[in-house]
């Protein structure tokens, strides 16, 4: 029996359907040629409009660029393109009036080539390690001291507290945190800083400060953090001990 032309009509959609449902790449699932994953916080929901790319580690200045959506997902094509590659993201945010960018931590540090079918997630941490050990995902605070009439000082005997003034720059919540020494691997937010001088036999010393570069001495003052080359966050500060 010759088939009508109605029913070829209908094998061919058909068969147009099947093949359009087979080559709909799943966002999810590795895929030859490609590097895919998602970036997310850490809570696990998802971040859009993060910046992700793969890096040729043999040819300088080769890297392919994309983003991730609304479900933090993202998908680089590598197809027909040589070398080994590492896959990096950075997120970039407004908080209170200023803009920051931050580098993002991958779950799967390994390089790959095109051909691996990688899959590279991506969370943004506002503190602990980097990949490289030498450096933290946390901003750092700096902090110049006025002596007055003591020479004696001891760097690590100043005491810290920082008192968060509302959600960090992720929207979480915040803890106080109470630091002597360097100040660093602090999660950006907006704070109150206060300080006092801890020698051990001495009465505690309440300190003054100010934010570097002018305004009164207080007994707390905000902290706030600036943008610091490409990925890195600081703030500054004076402090003085009592006349």
């Amino acid at each position: 029996m010759r088939p009508t032309p109605a029913l070829l009509c209908g094998l061919i959609l058909t068969l147009t359907a099947c093949v359009g449902a087979q080559t709909a790449p799943d966002p999810l699932q590795p895929e030859r040629g490609f590097v895919k994953g998602r970036v997310l916080d850490r809570s696990g929901r998802p971040l859009a409009g993060a910046e992700v790319f793969a890096d040729n580690t043999v040819f300088p200045n080769s890297n392919v660029v994309g983003r991730s959506d609304a479900a933090g997902r993202y998908r680089l094509d590598l197809r027909g393109l040589v070398g080994s590659w590492s896959a990096g993201a950075t997120l970039t945010v407004d908080y209170r009036g200023r803009r920051y960018t931050f580098g993002l931590h991958p779950l799967d540090n390994r390089p790959f080539t095109a051909e691996d079918a990688a899959v590279r997630d991506f969370e943004w941490r506002l503190q602990g390690p980097t990949p490289d050990p030498d450096y933290v995902y946390g901003a750092a605070v700096w902090f110049e001291v006025e002596l007055g009439n003591r020479e004696d000082v001891r760097y690590p005997e100043i005491e810290f507290t920082l008192e968060p003034q509302g959600p960090l720059v992720d929207g979480s919540a915040g803890t106080t945190l109470v630091l002597r020494g360097l100040l660093t691997d602090i999660p950006v937010g907006h704070y109150l800083v206060s300080a006092r001088y801890l020698r051990a036999g001495q009465a505690a010393v309440r300190l003054t400060l100010r934010p570097r570069g002018g305004g009164e001495y207080q007994d707390r003052t905000a902290l706030e953090f600036y943008q610091v080359g490409s990925t890195g966050q600081e703030a500054q500060l004076e402090v003085r001990f009592p006349d």
